[in-house]
This record gives structure tokens, C-alpha cells and sequence, in this order.
């Protein structure tokens, strides 16, 4: 994607079908929650985008990056200190450490789906 331009109604179509398709082919409960994300540097949607866009969440590619790092800096840490400790002892440090870097589902989840395609600028 070139970031002047605007999301189009066929990447939203086609990001969106992914949930559609989750719905379809795998259990899901009323509580189950689905994110569906396009990743993508345009931070505009083209008018018609809204009509398709229904769930979909977008992300840019350098909030992914800064993510993605986060992530493997607890691991990093987390591994380092492994060696010496005892498989229950590593998953409570590994919790502690997600839970302090913000990393825990939740917050994953809060932080993708902050931004709903829906509501970006039109172009």
C-alpha cells in the first residue's frame, strides 16, 4: 500500500471475509471475539469503505513493528533468566513480565482493535 492513498472496498471486503469465515468454520460462543485487522500505512478509506468495514480494525505497520518488538524484548528476558529456573517458575515469570509490558490478550486485543476502520477519514 502507498500511504497517500485510501483503503479500498476490496482489501476492507476481503480483510472483513476473514471473520465471516472464522464464524463459519470454527466454534465460536456469543462471547467469542473476533478481531479482524488490515495492516496497512493508508490512513484514509475510500466513501464507499464504511458499507463493508463492519468489525474491522487497522493497524499501521510501524505500531506493528513497535508491537512485535515489545513482545520479543519480555521473551528475550524471560529466556535469559529460563536456564535456571523450573518450567512453572518460567510461566510465572513469563506472566509477571507480560502482565507489566501491557502484552497480556486483553491488552493485545485493546490496542489492535483501537482504531475501527469505520471511523477513518474519508477520502
Amino acid at each position: 500500500h502507498t500511504p497517500a492513498d485510501p483503503i479500498g472496498v476490496k482489501d476492507v471486503r476481503q480483510a472483513q471475509s476473514h471473520v465471516d469465515w472464522v464464524k463459519a468454520n470454527r466454534t465460536c460462543t456469543k462471547s467469542t471475539r473476533i478481531v479482524a485487522l488490515i495492516e496497512s500505512p493508508r490512513t484514509t478509506i475510500s466513501e464507499k469503505v464504511s458499507i463493508y468495514a463492519k468489525s474491522l480494525c487497522h493497524y499501521r505497520p510501524e505500531q506493528m513493528k513497535e508491537l512485535c518488538e515489545t513482545i520479543t524484548s519480555v521473551i528475550r528476558r524471560v529466556r535469559a533468566q529460563s536456564a535456571v529456573l523450573s518450567e512453572e517458575k518460567v510461566l510465572e515469570h513469563l506472566s509477571r513480565e507480560m502482565i507489566a509490558a501491557k502484552l497480556t490478550p486483553e491488552d493485545v486485543i485493546a490496542r489492535l482493535s483501537k482504531e475501527p476502520v469505520q471511523g477513518m477519514t474519508r477520502s
